[in-house]
């Protein structure tokens, strides 16, 4: 059995979860910013995870950054990740697999990096 793949700072696509009340996996396999990853007591691994979308790239709130498509080559478009819309998740294959595979987790780099930092702060993660 392979092992789910999340580094922390790296974009992976996730089934994420419609309402965070219910955690069942979502109908959308979306991008999302790997935060932080835990083993819990009883040894389930989990990743927290912030949302991303490709809707309205063009404004940021506060948390929120944008990564354009040709920054990173996970990305087909340009996708805001929103850093306070954050939930854990299970590192198994019902939420980080297509069926077949874990598509390739990819780390953030160049000016996403500068744009992170900043939603970081403002998030009050840092």
């Amino acid at each position: 059995m392979c092992e789910i793949s999340a580094p922390i700072g790296a974009i992976v696509r996730v089934w994420f979860p419609e309402s965070e009340a219910v955690m069942v996996p979502g109908p959308k396999f979306r991008p999302v910013l790997v935060l932080q990853v835990a083993t819990r007591s009883d040894g389930r691994r989990e990743a927290l995870v912030a949302y991303g979308t490709s809707q309205n790239t063009r404004s940021c709130g506060l948390g929120e950054f944008t990564v354009k498509s040709g920054d990173v080559h996970c990305l087909d478009r340009d996708t805001k990740f929103c850093l306070t819309r954050a939930v854990w998740l299970p590192l198994t294959k019902q939420y980080f697999h297509t069926g077949r595979a874990q598509p390739a987790p990819e780390p953030l780099r160049g000016a996403s990096m500068a744009s992170f930092f900043r939603a970081a702060k403002e998030a009050r993660l840092v």
